[in-house]
C-alpha cells in the first residue's frame, strides 16, 4: 500500500516539484520513497511496505528497461496472474505484486487489466513511445487525482499532493460545493476546486503529445437471470467465494486484523478469518459514551462468542474537540460522515497494519431498508404526498418519536412525484436543488438531476432493486464510503482491505436474483443464510443500525465553540458565496430544536473545511 504521485510534460523544476508532491503524502508510505526523472515524466512512490518487504521497492522498471511503474494497492490473484506469466517465459525479480502488473499491462495490454483483482491506482511510463498510462481499480477502491494546464499532466493519491504545486488553482468550485450540498459528497469525476478531477474507476487514461484519451476497461455487468441455479446454489457459491476471497485477502508480511461491530458483516468475515487460523484473531471496536449508539458491547459478544484478541476504545468528547482541527486538515474535501473512522483506524494502528472490513456488503446484498422503498414503493409512500399538509405534518411527528429514521425517509419520499428517477433524488438529496441554489446563488452549469442521468448512462436493469444497488455502488460507496476510508486510514499508515468488493463477488452480486437480498422483510438475506452456519441467531438476524454518531450533542455542546467561531454571521459574510439569510436561518432553527441536525452539521462541515486549511 502506498502513495504515488508524478508530472507529466516539460514543466519547469519539474523534479523538485515532485520530491515535494511526495513529502505531503508521506503517511501513506512511511516505510521507503522512490523516483524516477526522464525527459517529459518525473514520477514518486511512497511505500507502506506489505507484500515482499525486502524486495518491493517502487518504481520497478522492465528488463529491457522501457517500462516504469509506481504503484498504491494490492493484487489479491497476482501469484495466479505471476504463475500464468511464467509459464510464457516471462523472468520475475521480484516476489512483488507491482512487478506483476507492470508485466500483466505489458504483455496483455488494457484488457489484461480487467484480470486483476485487487484495489489499485498506477502510473506506467512507457520511454520509447514516451506515453503515460494511468489506472484505476474497478471500483475505485483507490483514488488517483489529476489536473491538467499549459499541456502538464499533475496528478497524485491525494489533491494535498497536486495542491503543493503553485501554479495549480485551489479556487472552489461553486457549482461542485452545491452537488455537495444535495449529495453530501463531491460526485465523481468532480472534486471541491476547480481543474482537479478523480480519474473514473475501471479507467485507464493514455497520455502522449497527441493529446489525452480514456479507455474504459470495466463496467458493470448487466443483470443477467438467473432460472439455472436453484436458492441453495446460489448461497453455497456466495459462501465459498466469500471464504476463498478472504484468504486471498489475507497476503501480507505484516500484522493483520479485522474491524469488529456487533453487526453481520464485519462478524461474518471475522468468524471465517478465525475458523481458518490457529492464533486468536485480532479485532477491535470503537464505541460511544452515549449507549444508544454504542455497539461496543454487541462487538464484545462476537469477539468473545469468536474467541478473537479484541481490544476496544470509546471516543470521548475531548478525543472530538482535541482532534478537530486535525481531521479538518486530513480530508481532501469535506465530508461529515467518517469521524468515527479516523479514531477507530487510529486506535486499530497500534495493533495492526491491515485490516480487513465489511464496507461494501450492504451496497451490493441488499442492506438497506429503503431500497424497497424507492424500487416499489407500497401506496402509503407513493401516494402519501397528496396528503394535505397538517395530516403529514401529524403522521411524521408521531412517527419521529417510535422510529425517527424511518420518519425521515417517509418525509423525504413525500416530496416529489411517483416515478423513480423523482423518489431515489427526493431520498438521496440532503437540500434540494433550488435549496442548493438559495444557499449558494447562481447559474449552475450542472444539477443533481443531470448527474442522475449520466449516471445511469446505458444502464438498462429490468429489475428496479438490482438498479438500486449499481446507483448506490456508483455514488454512496464510491464517493462517501471508500474515499472517507482512504484517506483517513492512509492518514495513519493502515492499509483497509474490502472483501465484499473483490470483483469476483460484485460480478456474482450483480447475477444473484433481488429475492436472495431482500425477501420479504429480512434484508441481505443470502448474507443472513451463510451467518448462520457461523454465528449465533442474534447476530445473523440482528437488524442493520449504521455507525451513527450524537449530532445533536456534537453540535450544541462538543463543537458548540468551534461552531460560533466558524460560522459566526460575520465569516459568513466574508465568504461571499453564501446567502447569508438562507445559513443563518438554518443555524438558528436548529438551535430552537425544529430542524434536522444533517442541514447543520455539513454546512459547519464545509466552512470548517475552508477555515483550517486557510482557503
Amino acid at each position: 500500500m502506498c502513495g504515488i504521485c508524478g508530472i507529466y510534460g516539460q514543466y519547469e523544476n519539474r523534479e523538485r516539484m515532485v520530491e515535494k508532491m511526495s513529502s505531503a503524502i508521506i503517511h501513506r508510505g512511511p516505510d521507503d520513497v522512490g523516483y524516477f526523472n526522464d525527459p517529459g515524466i518525473s514520477v514518486a512512490n511512497r511505500r507502506l511496505s506489505i507484500i515482499d518487504i525486502k524486495g518491493g521497492h517502487q518504481p520497478i522498471i522492465s528488463k529491457d528497461g522501457r517500462w516504469v511503474i509506481v504503484y498504491n494497492g494490492e493484487i489479491y490473484n497476482y501469484r495466479e496472474l505471476r504463475n500464468e506469466l511464467i509459464k510464457e517465459r516471462i523472468i520475475f525479480h521480484t516476489d512483488s505484486d507491482t512487478e506483476v502488473l507492470l508485466n500483466q499491462f505489458i504483455h496483455r495490454g488494457l484488457d489484461g487489466l480487467s484480470s486483476l483483482n485487487g484495489m489499485f491506482a498506477f502510473s506506467i511510463w512507457d520511454t520509447k513511445e514516451k506515453k503515460l498510462f494511468l489506472g484505476r481499480d474497478p471500483i475505485g477502491i483507490k483514488p488517483l487525482y489529476y489536473a491538467i494546464k499549459d499541456k502538464n499532466v499533475f496528478f497524485a493519491s491525494e489533491i494535498k499532493s497536486l495542491r503543493q504545486v503553485n501554479d495549480l488553482p485551489v479556487s472552489v468550485d461553486i457549482d461542485n460545493l452545491r452537488l455537495f450540498l444535495s449529495f453530501r459528497f463531491f460526485p465523481h469525476p468532480y472534486t471541491m476546486f476547480k481543474g482537479i478531477y478523480s480519474l473514473e474507476p475501471g479507467t485507464c487514461m493514455i497520455i502522449d503529445s497527441d493529446g489525452i484519451k480514456e479507455a474504459r476497461y470495466f463496467r458493470f455487468p448487466d443483470q443477467n437471470f438467473y432460472n439455472a441455479r436453484e436458492n441453495n446454489e446460489w448461497i453455497e457459491n456466495l459462501e465459498e467465494l466469500l471464504i476463498n476471497t478472504i484468504k486471498k485477502q489475507e497476503i501480507g508480511e505484516v500484522p493483520l486484523g479485522s474491524f469488529i461491530s456487533g453487526g453481520l458483516d464485519s462478524a461474518l468475515i471475522c468468524s471465517i478469518m478465525q475458523k481458518n487460523r490457529k492464533e486468536k484473531l485480532l479485532t477491535c471496536t470503537l464505541g460511544f459514551e452515549e449507549r444508544n449508539l454504542d455497539e461496543s458491547r454487541k462487538a464484545s459478544f462476537v469477539a468473545e462468542y469468536l474467541s478473537t484478541n479484541h481490544h476496544s476504545e470509546i471516543l470521548t468528547d475531548e478525543m472530538l474537540t482535541e482532534n478537530f482541527k486535525r481531521l479538518m486538515t486530513i480530508y481532501d474535501m469535506p465530508s461529515g460522515d467518517g469521524f468515527q473512522q479516523y479514531f477507530l483506524y487510529r486506535f486499530s494502528r497500534n495493533l495492526f497494519t491491515v485490516s480487513l472490513s465489511g464496507t461494501g456488503a450492504d451496497e451490493l446484498f441488499g442492506g438497506y431498508d429503503w431500497f424497497t422503498s424507492i424500487a416499489k414503493p407500497n401506496p402509503f409512500l407513493a401516494y402519501g404526498q397528496y396528503f394535505p399538509d397538517t395530516i403529514k405534518r401529524r403522521i411524521i411527528q408521531f412517527l419521529s418519536k417510535i422510529m425517527p429514521g424511518r420518519a425521515f425517509m417517509i418525509s423525504k419520499l413525500w416530496q416529489n412525484g411517483r416515478d423513480f428517477k423523482s423518489r431515489f433524488l427526493s431520498y438521496k438529496m440532503l437540500f434540494s436543488f433550488q435549496e442548493a441554489n438559495n444557499l449558494i446563488p447562481g447559474n449552475p452549469q450542472i444539477n443533481p438531476s443531470e448527474y442522475f442521468d449520466k449516471i445511469l448512462g446505458s444502464v438498462s436493469y429490468d429489475d428496479p432493486f438490482t438498479l438500486m444497488v449499481y446507483l448506490q455502488v456508483k455514488l454512496d460507496l464510491l464517493n462517501i464510503l471508500l474515499r472517507d476510508a482512504d484517506i483517513l486510514s492512509m492518514s495513519n499508515s493502515l492499509e483497509i482491505r474490502v472483501p465484499y468488493l473483490d470483483l469476483d463477488l460484485v460480478r456474482y452480486s450483480f447475477q444473484m436474483p433481488s429475492y436472495l437480498k431482500q425477501k420479504g422483510n429480512t434484508n441481505k438475506y443470502a448474507l443472513r443464510k451463510i451467518a448462520e452456519k457461523y454465528l449465533p441467531s442474534r447476530v445473523s438476524r440482528t437488524a442493520k443500525t449504521g455507525f451513527l454518531f450524537p449530532l445533536d450533542k456534537w453540535l450544541k455542546k462538543t463543537l458548540h465553540t468551534q461552531l460560533t467561531e466558524i460560522m459566526s454571521d460575520r465569516n459568513i459574510e466574508q465568504r461571499g458565496f453564501w446567502n447569508t439569510k438562507s445559513v443563518v436561518n438554518i443555524k438558528d432553527r436548529f438551535m430552537k430544536g425544529d430542524n434536522n441536525p444533517y442541514l447543520l452539521w455539513n454546512l459547519f462541515i464545509i466552512e470548517s473545511f475552508l477555515y483550517y486549511n486557510g482557503l
